[in-house]
């Protein structure tokens, strides 16, 4: 169980810390927004897809789905939206 799936919640955390620590190739908010747009894409899809419309608490390699995972945890929609806030914010 903790030895290959992947932690969705981590995302979050991840992108926030992203805008607060960006590349030094970020010239504008608007590259944030792309960088964004392109991690979660493939998020904004699996909730589209799903018939809870949320996310899962874990994935597999590359986001493959993960027998051993909640269908939907709030964390990991949550982390997201914080994330999503913050560079609304910014």
């Amino acid at each position: 169980y903790h030895q290959g799936p992947e932690w969705l919640w981590l995302m979050g955390y991840y992108l926030r810390a992203r805008y607060n620590f960006p590349k030094s190739d970020w010239k504008c908010s608007e590259d944030k927004l792309r960088y964004t747009n392109m991690l979660l894409a493939k998020h904004a899809q699996y909730i589209q897809k799903s018939k809870y419309m949320g996310l899962p608490e874990l994935t597999n390699n590359g986001g493959g789905h993960c027998p051993d995972s909640c269908d939907v945890q709030a964390w990991s929609a949550a982390t997201l939206l914080d994330a999503l806030y913050d560079l609304h914010l910014a």
